[in-house]
């Protein structure tokens, strides 16, 4: 009975930076939970308040659907921003 994961990259990254890649990596070796990582890096790029925050929206209602049993790990930047919308809506 494994507990499970969401990774939500920050603002700019994606799934191949180094430190993202270290971080799934290491749940994975742990071999006691199943990770989802969250690539949203197609909408987490240009400009931080016209392209990327309105994003965060969309991503929040999505982990809302996912929400059962999930342990949310938040990066950096932008998912400060989904961590508050998160909590404000009451979706975790």
């Amino acid at each position: 009975n494994r507990s499970s994961m969401i990774y939500v990259h920050g603002y700019t990254e994606s799934l191949d930076i180094l430190s993202v890649r270290t971080v799934i990596t290491a749940y994975l070796t742990r071999n006691d939970t199943n990770i989802f990582a969250l690539d949203w890096s197609n909408y987490s790029t240009g400009n931080y308040i016209t392209e990327a925050i309105p994003h965060v929206i969309g991503v929040s209602q999505f982990l809302y659907y996912v929400k059962s049993r999930i342990f949310l790990l938040l990066d950096r930047s932008v998912c400060g921003s989904l961590a508050v919308l998160l909590g404000r809506e009451g979706y975790f």
